[in-house]
């Protein structure tokens, strides 16, 4: 189900018309021009990430992709990076923070654990300043540690501005970033965090530099490059893209509801994972399709039908019902 911010527009991506099939319209279309990447069907993260940073890629969708992987300082000077485009019937859809922290991904002390005080410690450690910079930096988009030379403050710890070394591990290019001997040497792959967790927002503010964690809300880090500023120009002087995006009202913002989707039945489940199965392949298909993209999607209504797909959607629909409720009763809290 897709569920807009605010509850009024709720369909199943089986819709004729509808957001699903509008994506796959565009993509069908950008094949029929050649723009659509051969490699895309068997290619891994690794082969996508390189093609970007190397400028080969045409459009990234992803904030942690596109821009910290090709928008080096040395690029943005000459005018070449990723910036935001925004199609005209464009909404940017973001979840609200949640109250009670977002369910999503959680960390926890098994009951069985032989040192939970240790670990309870551990955990504290990963929500402070120091943790979450160490922890986060490749998982939430905050920079990576201070004391591992990835930025500097001024005398009163405040103004944190990244290091060359800092900009490099915010690219995502660590093939060459090498630790100093003094931190123990090898390579900063090497030694980041593996967890993937990430304990607070990434745009929350750190209590010791009154910034976010996140290096490109830093105000050292305000863009005057020559890209940027070509950007600018043609996006009503915005300051940044989150500027932009407001002013031209295209943010949609759900409330931040604590909601978590009930365990399902087995049997819908199974049938969901088969009903899956079928909507991928069916969408290769529609986005290769020439002069067949309706007729495709048409056989996969069909196909996901005889599937039981009308028995997941029942569940699906219910558990929109419930989210959009909860989000409602946040609200109402919030006043």
């Amino acid at each position: 189900m897709f569920i807009s911010a605010d509850g009024k527009d709720v369909q199943p991506a089986t819709k004729e018309g509808g957001i699903y099939q509008q994506a796959l319209e565009f993509l069908n279309k950008a094949e029929s021009m050649g723009l659509v990447d051969p490699d895309s069907t068997t290619q891994d993260w690794d082969t996508m990430r390189t093609k970007v940073t190397n400028g080969k890629t045409m459009l990234s969708i992803w904030s942690w992709l596109g821009k910290p992987r090709m928008n080096s300082d040395e690029n943005k000077a000459k005018g070449v990076g990723f910036m935001l485009a925004p199609l005209e019937n464009m909404k940017v859809y973001s979840d609200g923070f949640q109250p009670d922290g977002d369910g999503a991904t959680i960390v926890a002390i098994g009951s069985k654990a032989k040192n939970k005080a240790r670990l309870a410690k551990f955990i504290d450690w990963m929500y402070s300043p120091e943790g979450i910079y160490a922890s986060s930096s490749n998982s939430g988009g905050a920079a990576c540690p201070k004391d591992l030379g990835c930025f500097t403050t001024d005398k009163d710890g405040k103004n944190p501005t990244l290091t060359k070394f800092g900009q490099q591990a915010m690219t995502g290019d660590h093939a060459n970033l090498k630790v100093s001997a003094k931190l123990g040497g090898s390579s900063y792959d090497d030694g980041y965090s593996k967890l993937n967790f990430k304990a607070v927002s990434q745009n929350d503010i750190d209590p010791n530099t009154g910034e976010a964690y996140n290096p490109l809300l830093w105000k050292s880090n305000q863009d005057e490059t020559e890209l940027f500023k070509d950007w600018s120009a043609h996006m009503e002087n915005a300051t940044n893209d989150i500027d932009y995006l407001q002013k031209a009202g295209k943010l949609s913002i759900a409330a931040g509801a604590s909601y978590t989707t009930p365990q399902e039945d087995s049997t819908v489940s199974a049938t969901r994972s088969s009903v899956k199965s079928e909507t991928v392949n069916a969408s290769w298909q529609a986005i290769t399709a020439a002069g067949k993209f309706e007729k495709t999607l048409d056989e996969a209504r069909t196909k996901i039908d005889n599937l039981g797909y009308k028995e997941v959607l029942k569940v699906d629909q219910q558990n929109a019902k419930d989210l959009i409720q909860a989000r409602k009763d946040i609200v109402k809290q919030a006043k």
